[in-house]
Order: C-alpha cells, then sequence, then structure tokens
C-alpha cells in the first residue's frame, strides 16, 4: 500500500511539473478564423488599428475572411455598448462595441484562439489549451454571427461613461491587444476570461470597481454591471433587457450595409 501511494505521488508529482512548464505561444497552426491577431499603433488621440476582421459568412464555419486596417480618432468614440450572448443555463459571451461620431461602430471581443479543429470547452480552457486574443472587428462580423447565424439571442447595453473613459477604455484594450501579440498568455475559464478582461479594463479607466460574480460567471455579467451602475439607473434591469434584445432586428436586416444603425433603432 505504501508502495502504491509513492508510485500515485510520483505522478501526480510529474504531472503537476508537466503542467507548469506548458507555455503559452503565438506560433500554432491557427483555425482560419483566428490566425490573425488585431494591433494598433497609438501616438497621443490617434490610433491606426490593423486586421480588423470582417468577414462575410455563409454559415458559421462557411466564411470568406477579409481584414482592414482603419484610423481613428479617440476623442471622437461617443458610446461603448456592452454586447451579451448567453449560450447555456451557465455560460455567456461578452464584448464591448465603441461608436464614433461619424456612425460607425467597432467592437473588441476577447476571446479563446483555437488551433485547427479545436472547439471551445470550459474544461480545456482551465488546463491551457488555449490562447487568449483580442478580436477587433466589424459589428457585421462578430455581431452578426452571433444574431444570424449561430442564432443566439444578443444582447445590447448602452454604457454609461464619461466621454474621456470611453476613450480611454478603448486605448486601454488596444494596448492589451499589442501586449498579447507581443506575449501571449492562457485563457482561462475562470480568472482570465472575456469578462474578467473586460471588467479590468473598465476598472482600470474608471477607478471603480466592477469586479463581482459576473467575472467569474459571466451569464451574470450584465446584471453585475447593472448593479455596479454602470447601465442606466432610471430604468429597471429587466426594462433594459427587454429593450436590449437586438437578435430580431439582426435577423431582419440580413445583408443590409447599415448593420449597426438598424440594430439600433
Amino acid at each position: 500500500m505504501k508502495l502504491f501511494w509513492k508510485i500515485g505521488l510520483v505522478v501526480v508529482v510529474v504531472l503537476v511539473g508537466i503542467f507548469l512548464m506548458i507555455r503559452p505561444s503565438n506560433h500554432r497552426d491557427w483555425s482560419v478564423d483566428n490566425s490573425v491577431l488585431a494591433y494598433a499603433d497609438i501616438t497621443d488621440n490617434t490610433a491606426v488599428i490593423h486586421n480588423i476582421r470582417n468577414f462575410t459568412y455563409k454559415d458559421i464555419l462557411d466564411f470568406t475572411p477579409a481584414y482592414y486596417d482603419k484610423t481613428v480618432d479617440l476623442s471622437t468614440v461617443r458610446s461603448v455598448d456592452f454586447i451579451y450572448e448567453p449560450f447555456s443555463s451557465l455560460a455567456a459571451h461578452t464584448l464591448l462595441s465603441f461608436g464614433f461620431e461619424d456612425g460607425t461602430h467597432l467592437a473588441v471581443s476577447v476571446e479563446v484562439r483555437r488551433e485547427k479543429g479545436e472547439f471551445f470547452s470550459v474544461w480545456k480552457g482551465i488546463a491551457k489549451q488555449f490562447e487568449i486574443m483580442y478580436v477587433i472587428a466589424d459589428e457585421r462580423d462578430v455581431v452578426k454571427l452571433r444574431t444570424n447565424f449561430r442564432k443566439d439571442d444578443v444582447y445590447r447595453y448602452p454604457l454609461v461613461l464619461s466621454q474621456v473613459e470611453m476613450q480611454d477604455l478603448l486605448k486601454d484594450m488596444l494596448g492589451r491587444a499589442n501586449a498579447l501579440r507581443e506575449k501571449p498568455e492562457f485563457y482561462q475559464t475562470v480568472w482570465n476570461n472575456c469578462t474578467s478582461n473586460l471588467f479590468d479594463h473598465v476598472t482600470n479607466v474608471t477607478g471603480r470597481n466592477v469586479w463581482g460574480l459576473g467575472s467569474f460567471a459571466p451569464k451574470v455579467s450584465d446584471k453585475t454591471l447593472y448593479n455596479r451602475r454602470f447601465m442606466d439607473s432610471s430604468k429597471s434591469f429587466e426594462t433594459l433587457k427587454q429593450e436590449g434584445l437586438i437578435t430580431l432586428r439582426a435577423q431582419e436586416c440580413g445583408e443590409c450595409v447599415d448593420f449597426s444603425k438598424r440594430v439600433r433603432e
């Protein structure tokens, strides 16, 4: 029996050692939609954003890749929307979308970076099986994919922030995208996920702590932001959620070019 426990202990030590030795990388055989990292050249209030994803989809796995670069004046950010996609009884995906003075929108989505043939798994996300990436995308890509092709319910909640906070929030997220391009990190289901990163950015630029259950359980992240008064507190949470459901509008829009405008009408 003692020999059995000694062998078991050795096995555990070896497995823990192997786990600790695993290192993140930006050089793998990536899935096509995760193969290109976005980054930005930031000077004062100007950001030249590279590799903005703008895929055209026929189905979830049938798409035409496309990217573009864009120069944005950070001082013209006029809105920030919290986009919320619940997709199971426990899980959800969240992202932020920035609206500019000229009516355009740019979404930033923190996601797992999958290799070819991989699919998301909560357990793999705990076991260092995915890197993390910041997808900077046109809403016709990252939002429309969820509403029109995955057929998920998607909600849009305008955040209550000052204009300075809005532009600092985008700059902070672009800086994080740049950092991950230089030094990759593992996605971690519990503490380095889509929502925990978004909450970190909001806390960084506002000085107001957002952390709560929603950081670890994205399914309740929208309610967490409401309770922290980052949403319109003159309305009930239930009203905001009802008003924020954009799925039907997105589906009715179809291939319309003014997608961002239509889902906000």
